[in-house]
């Protein structure tokens, strides 16, 4: 072999000497790094799964957030307070069509003469709650409470024609529609379950669709689905009637459904 080719060997196995140690300490510091990983001080496939677990439920946790936090903001705009429709802001809304009118003291609105409808103007209801309180100054005197009717221009009678109208007047009326509680004249109300005159009386109206249910000093009196579909939303009013009784209205208010 001649000096050259000795050379070049030397240089050869020098080289690849060189790459193997290179090589050997690389792989060493390798496994110094694997081994300092938690994953690799024994792991089990266990827990790399258990890890890949945690990776997925946080990232589920945080949509789960962002929808509970979806759901939350719904579930507020659902659960509205209910509000004051003759608060004091409120009654410049307020609108009398026809004979008579309705005067407001100390939060008190009391009918006189008619047949009219003391209206809120302020903007139609769909679903709602309606809740309020009445007292009748003698027997049978006549009022009511009018739900979802189209604007009635000068006509009151477009409230009784366009919408309904939860009846307040008689106990023990011949005529059963006509009965306080009753949605007049369609659905009967089972019995007025009203106190005698002189004592206030509170009411709940809940309309959803076209299910009507009436509540009465807390007891559910009327039931009432409309076959013909007359009316899904409208203003709400008050009847001012002439029959030479008094009948006062106070704590009316309105919570809005879905």
């Amino acid at each position: 072999m001649s000096g050259s080719n000795q050379l070049d060997k030397v240089k050869g196995e020098g080289f690849e000497t060189g790459c193997g140690e290179r090589w050997f300490a690389g792989a060493v510091v390798m496994m110094l790094v694997i081994a300092s990983m938690p994953v690799a001080r024994g792991a089990s496939s266990f827990e790399l799964a258990q890890a890949q677990d945690h990776t997925e439920k946080g990232k589920g946790d945080a949509e789960a957030g962002k929808t509970r936090s979806t759901e939350e903001r719904l579930a507020g705009m659902v659960k509205r307070d209910f509000v004051p429709l003759c608060s004091e802001e409120n009654l410049k809304q307020w609108r009398q069509c026809g004979p008579g009118g309705v005067t407001v003291t100390n939060d008190v609105a009391t009918g006189e003469g008619g047949m009219g409808l003391w209206w809120y103007a302020g903007r139609q209801f769909t679903n709602f709650v309606l809740r309020g309180e009445f007292i009748q100054e003698q027997d049978i005197a006549d009022s009511g409470v009018f739900l979802r009717f189209p604007d009635p221009k000068n006509d009151p009678w477009n409230a009784v024609n366009q919408g309904h109208e939860m009846e307040i007047g008689d106990p023990e009326p011949k005529d059963a529609t006509w009965r306080t509680g009753s949605i007049y004249p369609f659905q009967a109300s089972t019995r007025a379950n009203t106190k005698p005159p002189g004592q206030w009386n509170e009411y709940e109206i809940t309309c959803v669709g076209q299910n009507y249910t009436v509540r009465m000093n807390g007891e559910l009196i009327t039931t009432w689905t409309d076959p013909k579909k007359r009316s899904a939303y409208g203003y709400i009013g008050l009847q001012n009637y002439n029959d030479g009784k008094t009948v006062r209205h106070r704590n009316l208010k309105i919570k809005e459904l879905p």
